[in-house]
């Protein structure tokens, strides 16, 4: 009964409910069970039908759909865009909406998400000592002709910093902007030499 729209399985488990009354509740919800229907929404049907006498929905009920206001979407747009911490489940919290609501504002307004890039957290000193260094072993030590091993070991290590967050691995973009004016801290990850870890 899987293929069946919500309201038509609806039907069908109340028209047998009501045909076979005589034979109490459990009848109803074992043979529903054996379809793999849960329990839970069997006995939601069933319900139903004793308190309200029919299975049709009440006038006004449900969600209402709500547009939500020019200023009211900017508003969420500033708060989403190019910034980090943030995620479309926060935003249909703050802004009492559903979540693909907000899914929708952004992509109608060519915002993207993108995933940040990590750099090492070093000053610019480092980066030169680092290039010369990288350059000395390639030519002193790790040669096609070279013995030189390479040793890794199987280690684990669980990063302190909150760069593994969710929220904290991606970042809102609009298509107006351009790469190069963003702000580096919000499209780079400062990732340091020896991070605190466990």
């Amino acid at each position: 009964m899987d293929h069946l729209k919500v309201t038509q399985r609806r039907h069908i488990i109340g028209q047998f409910f009501r045909k076979n009354y005589d034979h109490g509740i459990s009848y109803t919800v074992k043979h529903f069970l054996a379809f793999g229907i849960a329990r839970s929404t069997i006995y939601d049907i069933i319900s139903t039908i004793k308190n309200r006498g029919t299975l049709n929905r009440k006038l006004g009920s449900g969600r209402k759909s709500v547009r939500m206001p020019k200023r009211l979407r900017r508003s969420l747009l500033c708060k989403i865009s190019n910034k980090v911490e943030v995620s479309t489940s926060k935003m249909a919290r703050k802004f009492d909406i559903s979540q693909s609501y907000v899914r929708k504002i952004i992509k109608e307004n060519g915002v993207t998400y993108r995933k940040r890039k990590r750099v090492p957290d070093s000053k610019p000193e480092q980066e030169l000592r680092a290039k010369s260094r990288c350059l000395k072993l390639r030519r002193d030590f790790f040669l096609p002709s070279s013995i030189t091993q390479i040793v890794m070991d199987d280690e684990s290590y669980f990063g302190l910093k909150d760069d593994n967050i969710n929220v904290n691995k991606g970042y809102y973009i609009s298509e107006s902007l351009s790469a190069k004016s963003l702000n580096p801290r919000i499209s780079y990850i400062r990732k340091s030499k020896y991070p605190p870890k466990l």
